[in-house]
């Protein structure tokens, strides 16, 4: 049970429009006043593109680690090995994305637990991406069959 590749990109393409919504959202209640400039767009929309290839890259490796189970002779069911993967890779999403902002905080004398909300906020858009996706790519299985 897994994504064919018309749904992997349906998912990236749904992923990088909620980033792309969030991120000006948040800008948009940081500068409260009329709404964002144009300029901001593009560089939104490759900030969004950014974190959602970088998401993507870490469901290639959290899929891959949800596979070497089978190489270790433990024979997991293919809807389980998918959710497997998709938890090793939010997991491996926000570790790399709070360290990666911890870094940049600590050194401006900020508390750490101040990047746990952004981080689950990245979180949940990715896995309400492919949520999204996985739901749908069942319903239409679901017609097909009937």
């Amino acid at each position: 049970m897994g994504f064919s590749a018309p749904e992997w990109l349906a998912s990236f393409v749904l992923d990088a429009l909620i980033k792309f919504v969030v991120i000006i959202v948040v800008y948009a209640l940081a500068n409260i006043g009329p709404p964002p400039h144009p300029s901001i767009l593009y560089p939104s929309i490759f900030l969004a593109v950014g974190f959602c290839a970088f998401h993507f890259g870490c469901l290639v490796l959290g899929c891959a680690a949800a596979a070497a189970f089978e190489r270790a002779g433990i024979e997991l069911r293919p809807r389980f090995k998918f959710l497997l993967g998709i938890l090793f890779a939010n997991v491996l999403f926000a570790a790399i994305l709070n360290t990666g902002w911890a870094l940049e905080y600590t050194q401006a004398g900020r508390s750490i637990f101040e990047l746990s909300p952004p981080t689950v906020a990245f979180v949940a858009t990715n896995l309400l991406s492919v949520g999204a996706v996985y739901v749908c790519g069942s319903i239409l299985q679901l017609f097909k069959r009937s």
